[in-house]
């Protein structure tokens, strides 16, 4: 192994990243990551995603080390099925921020921790086809359950996060309220799949995956963090990471700061970087 990567750790975003058009990992890249967790490289992974759907779809992928969900919101180490950290909303700010969102008239979906630490999702309307089919696929695809409820009547637990999808002209009407809150953290970026709809979530100050960069190599005491994104919420990881690598296409401000570019997901380019990088031969 290449003796200037032999205690980093590489730390891969998902959606754009490694997963396809489709959202899943392409045969290749699953056997790749098996071999590279083999040869002893530390690869892990951050995504704005939920624990339903990362079970999913990372299926056969050996753990090094805990994962980053929901933007850096949940740290969860996948072996032993339990979250390492939580980085929690405050619960007066869930009016403020659910009254940011009516700005742009649009409906987020709110998610809860309850005691079990089981994670709870909410919505009180949809809005727009992109929620429509955001809600159908994650149900129909990872089996993963919503609950409809009244404005304001949430469920008891912990409040954590916030994620609408809509236009884009919705989703920056909002987001200008939701900036105005004090104490919070909020990304907003256009979505991998339908480039017609926007993401607008919002989270704990604490929480981004600049956090789970730092926590992560805290946690495996890596003496350089080696990141790979494709869109606006991976900023925050890049500004955390010794070397940062955007997949062709991304945004203009994610592309300013990276290091050097990689070819798109189905040609498994961030993948192949890690290999190139870590100097081992696995095949």
């Amino acid at each position: 192994m290449n003796e200037k990567y032999k205690k980093a750790v590489f730390l891969c975003d998902l959606d754009g990243t490694l997963l396809n058009g489709n959202a899943e990992l392409p045969a290749e890249a699953v056997q790749k990551l098996c071999a590279l967790a083999e040869a002893g490289v530390r690869v892990s992974f951050a995504t704005a995603r939920t624990i339903r759907s990362v079970k999913y779809i990372l299926a056969g992928i050996p753990f090094t080390l805990p994962v980053s969900l929901m933007n850096g919101v949940l740290l969860r180490d996948m072996n032993e099925g339990r979250y390492v950290s939580v980085k929690s909303l405050e619960r007066e700010k869930v009016a403020l921020i659910r009254a940011a969102y009516d700005v742009g008239e649009v409906s987020p979906f709110v998610y809860f921790l309850d005691e079990s630490d089981e994670l709870l999702a909410c919505y009180e309307e949809i809005t727009c086809d992109g929620s429509e089919r955001f809600m159908r696929e994650r149900m129909q695809k990872y089996s993963k359950p919503f609950t409809c409820c009244e404005k304001g009547k949430y469920p008891n637990g912990t409040p954590i996060y916030f994620s609408a999808i809509d236009y884009k002209d919705k989703i920056l009407k909002a987001e200008k309220a939701i900036a105005k809150i004090e104490g919070i953290g909020h990304t907003c970026y256009r979505s991998t799949y339908d480039e017609d709809m926007w993401y607008l979530e919002v989270f704990s100050a604490d929480a981004s995956k600049k956090s789970a960069a730092e926590e992560l190599r805290c946690l495996s005491r890596a003496d350089r963090i080696v990141c790979f994104g494709d869109n606006r919420n991976d900023i925050p990881m890049f500004e955390a990471s010794d070397e940062g690598y955007a997949v062709e296409g991304a945004p203009d401000d994610l592309l300013r700061i990276a290091d050097e570019t990689v070819p798109c997901a189905d040609k498994c380019g961030a993948i192949d970087k890690i290999i190139a990088l870590s100097g081992i031969r696995i095949f």
